[in-house]
């Protein structure tokens, strides 16, 4: 876990994680169809952040063993193990996600928003895990924002900001 001063923003870029206690702003920016998971445990104060950029890892197991935050099958349960080992339980997380949007089928042939959820969902279903709020698809990118301070998760929008 790394430690942070307090009232201090941390952005979680592409490939990252974090798991910090109150105190702290983390930010996954402008995420289009990459997955941004944020986590928190209010009884242990404790919080957690992702940005993964594709669903499998199996596109490319060498860079999956060298970060496999980029990836959802690897990075979410990556980060649900840090919190675990800090002494969260599954029925304390609450769990919110942003992102997973396409750009249409010309622009993102792949479908990678929508290849993103779908394995975060299996995911979720297979570990008995729910989410509290989602922001998801669509074609406009957001910014996911956990404040800690406040205990809370919103999502920044170009025009306004929406409170999951």
């Amino acid at each position: 876990m790394i430690t942070y001063q307090k009232n201090t923003t941390a952005l979680i870029n592409i490939g990252q994680y974090r798991v910090c206690h109150k105190g702290v702003i983390m930010v996954a920016q402008n995420l289009g169809s990459c997955l941004g998971m944020a986590v928190i445990d209010r009884n242990l104060k404790l919080f957690g952040m992702i940005h993964c950029l594709l669903p499998l890892s199996s596109s490319d197991e060498e860079k999956a063993k060298k970060n496999p935050a980029l990836y959802v099958d690897t990075g979410v349960p990556l980060l649900l193990e840090e919190m675990l080992r800090e002494g969260s339980t599954k029925s304390d997380l609450e769990i919110y996600i942003a992102g997973c949007g396409n750009s249409g089928k010309d622009l993102d042939p792949f479908e990678i928003g929508h290849r993103n959820y779908t394995v975060f969902r299996k995911l979720a279903w297979k570990n008995a895990l729910f989410t509290k709020g989602e922001h998801v698809g669509g074609d406009m990118p957001r910014s996911l924002i956990l404040d800690t301070v406040e205990e809370r998760v919103f999502i920044k929008l170009p025009d306004k900001t929406i409170y999951l």
